[in-house]
């Protein structure tokens, strides 16, 4: 995709960036919301895989020395409430992160129609001349 801006942003020198007609102002329009797309899905992007504090299961020599002491059942119950717990915790972080990549996903989208579009009406300006 950055290529993509690139190579429409050097076509002629610019010549987009000095539109006369309305077809030029139309690719101008079109050539900048695909370039803001592509900023707000790396933006996206970025966020999703950020790390922050995420919850995790219990890790530390207090827990092993409990496991340790109560009978097998209090154990495995603890275990599983432990899990069941974290999982229930991480669902919500997980959702979000999906979220924020589906968002990038549709930013993306967004900005290859919104490219290629203004690539259809400048090569047709240029037919046209």
């Amino acid at each position: 995709m950055i290529a993509a801006i690139t190579a429409v942003a050097s076509v002629k020198n610019g010549a987009i960036f000095h539109p006369e007609f309305f077809l030029s102002k139309l690719v101008l329009v079109l050539y900048l919301l695909g370039t803001f797309a592509v900023v707000c899905s790396w933006g996206h992007a970025l966020e999703a895989l950020r790390i922050r504090d995420c919850t995790v299961l219990p890790r530390n020599r207090e827990t092993t020395e409990y496991l340790i002491d109560v009978d097998e059942e209090t154990a495995e119950r603890h275990i599983y409430q432990c899990y069941s717990d974290t999982l229930e915790k991480l669902k919500f972080e997980i959702d979000e992160k999906s979220r924020k990549l589906n968002l990038a996903y549709e930013d993306i989208v967004f900005s290859a129609w919104c490219l290629g579009l203004a690539a259809v009406v400048f090569i047709f300006m240029e037919m046209t001349k």
